[in-house]
C-alpha cells in the first residue's frame, strides 16, 4: 500500500495499528528520501520500527528470528520475545537466545527454570516436565518403581532382588548371584 506523504504515513500507520497491514512506502516517493520517525529504510521502503519483521528498530532490516519464540518489539526498539514455542521458556532472561529451554524435557530445568532433577544411585532425566531415572548405576536398581528414592536397591546383596529386580534367593545373595 504505498500513498504520499504525509497523508501516506499517517493512512499506513493508522492500517498498521488497526489491522495490522504492513506500513511501507517506497523511498523514492518521499521528497527527500528519508523516512519519518518511527521508520526506517529497508529494501528501498520504509517500514515501521515497531516490526519484528523487519529487525525492530535496530540497524539491519533482518527479521527478528529468535530460538523457539514469537518475536515483537520492545520500548527500545529491539527484538524481544512475545512468547515462547511449545515446552520451551526463556531461563536466562536474554531474548538474544529466545526460548533456551524446553521444561519437558531438560534435567536442569525440569517443568521450571531452575528445577534440578536429581536422584541416589543413578541418572536423572525429564519427562513430559517430571523428574525421571534415565538409568540405575551398575549394581543398583529402582525395584520399587518410585522415582523420590532413586535407584535404592543394591543388587549384589540383597535377598529379594539379586543381581536384578524381583529376582529373590531362598539362601543368601552374594555378588549378585544366589547362593543356596
Amino acid at each position: 500500500m504505498f500513498f504520499q506523504r504525509p497523508f501516506g504515513v499517517a493512512l499506513c500507520a493508522w492500517f498498521a495499528a488497526v489491522i495490522g497491514c504492513s506500513a511501507a512506502l517506497e523511498l523514492e516517493d518521499l521528497e527527500n528520501g528519508l523516512c519519518e520517525d518511527g521508520f526506517k529504510a529497508c529494501n528501498d521502503e520504509c517500514v515501521s520500527t515497531d516490526s519484528p519483521s523487519f529487525g525492530c528498530g535496530g540497524p539491519s532490516c533482518t527479521p527478528c528470528a529468535l530460538e523457539h519464540a514469537a518475536s515483537n518489539c520492545d520500548p527500545r526498539g529491539a527484538c524481544a520475545i512475545a512468547g515462547c514455542l511449545g515446552d520451551y521458556w526463556d531461563c536466562d532472561g536474554d531474548p538474544l537466545n529466545g526460548c533456551e529451554v524446553d521444561l519437558a524435557h531438560d534435567p536442569n530445568n525440569c517443568g521450571a527454570c531452575g528445577r534440578v532433577c536429581v536422584t541416589d544411585n543413578g541418572e536423572p532425566a525429564c519427562g513430559d516436565s517430571r523428574c525421571t531415572l534415565s538409568h540405575c548405576d551398575d549394581n543398583y536398581g529402582n525395584c520399587n518403581d518410585d522415582y523420590s528414592d532413586g535407584c535404592e536397591t543394591f543388587l549384589q546383596t540383597s535377598q529379594q532382588h539379586c543381581g536384578k529386580c524381583d529376582n529373590p534367593c531362598s539362601g543368601t545373595c552374594a555378588e549378585g548371584v544366589c547362593v543356596d
